[in-house]
């Protein structure tokens, strides 16, 4: 027998008023990854190892392009203006893929010049699978894909702005190819592992305090920062914020929850989706979210 949880978000219809949880509740931003070309799908000798002795935050050594260091060093002091230096410190979780730990090492560099706390020594970046990108089924159709989602994307301004839902249901009509032949699981699966995550993420600093071993003890309220992808997010947005659009790079979509995400609860929380330049999608609104228990045998 194993059990099973079901994530649903319900927006309020009064969003006059935040929320946001003593302490002990993590305010969690997620951040999706900046501009990059792609070198862990595309150059089979790319290699990203940042203990190397030549390793610098530059183009030659991330999976970033230049300009998108440059968005992410920008991301990263634009958070750090929301951070109460005082009272707050940080622990950044990445994606495994490289152009997300790419993104987290950029922004380690940029909050720590800001004079930021962080829980873990520099360079070092917490990773977690449930933020990693969506999966292929194989490596032929991954390239495939890599080539029209770049023609796609290219043609119109507008494509880059569409939610990955979308985009990918077009991209995959091109092909002619179900999403299910490409990759190994839905938007609302990718969703639901985020959503695990962030009830993790909810109840962290309390683990942290209570069991060292789980992660470095802090007294000051626990700002955790995700670094993901695209598609991770972006059922969240729609459901919480009636978002539109896709979350741009390095933008930051910011949770704030009432108290910790439980099992058999349905807990508010403020969500914003802080505004990047002036053509981004941006707004702020009160949800709960509700994880309830399935048992399957």
């Amino acid at each position: 027998m194993s059990e099973k949880y079901r994530y649903s978000i319900e927006r309020k219809e009064d969003t006059s008023e935040s929320v946001e949880g003593p302490r002990e509740i993590p305010i969690i931003d997620i951040v999706r990854h900046g501009p990059t070309t792609y070198k862990e799908l595309a150059d089979p000798h790319f290699v990203f190892n940042p203990s190397a002795e030549a390793f610098a935050l530059t183009s030659e050594y991330l999976d970033l392009t230049a300009e998108g260091i440059d968005i992410i060093r920008e991301t990263g002091r634009q958070l750090a203006t929301r951070i109460d230096r005082e009272h707050e410190a940080v622990l950044i979780v990445s994606s495994p893929n490289y152009r997300a730990q790419s993104t987290a090492l950029v922004l380690d560099e940029e909050l720590r010049k800001a004079g930021i706390h962080l829980v873990l020594p520099p360079n070092q970046i917490r990773l977690a699978h449930q933020l990693r990108q969506i999966s292929f089924r194989d490596s032929d159709t991954r390239a495939r894909w890599i080539a029209e989602d770049k023609k796609y994307r290219a043609e119109d301004d507008k494509h880059r702005r569409f939610p990955p839902e979308k985009a990918h249901a077009d991209i995959a009509d091109r092909l002619g190819m179900d999403l299910s032949e490409i990759f190994t699981e839905s938007h609302e699966e990718i969703s639901t592992r985020l959503m695990r995550l962030l009830r993790h993420a909810s109840n962290a600093a309390r683990y942290m305090n209570k069991d060292p071993d789980k992660g470095p003890v802090t007294d000051k309220k626990l700002r955790i920062v995700l670094v993901t992808h695209e598609e991770a997010p972006s059922l969240l947005m729609k459901e919480a914020l009636g978002t539109e659009e896709n979350i741009k790079r390095g933008q930051i979509l910011e949770i704030m929850p009432s108290a910790a995400f439980e099992k058999g609860t349905k807990t508010p929380f403020t969500l914003e989706l802080v505004p990047q330049g002036e053509d981004s999608e941006a707004g702020t609104s009160v949800a709960e979210l509700r994880i309830s228990a399935d048992t399957e045998t």
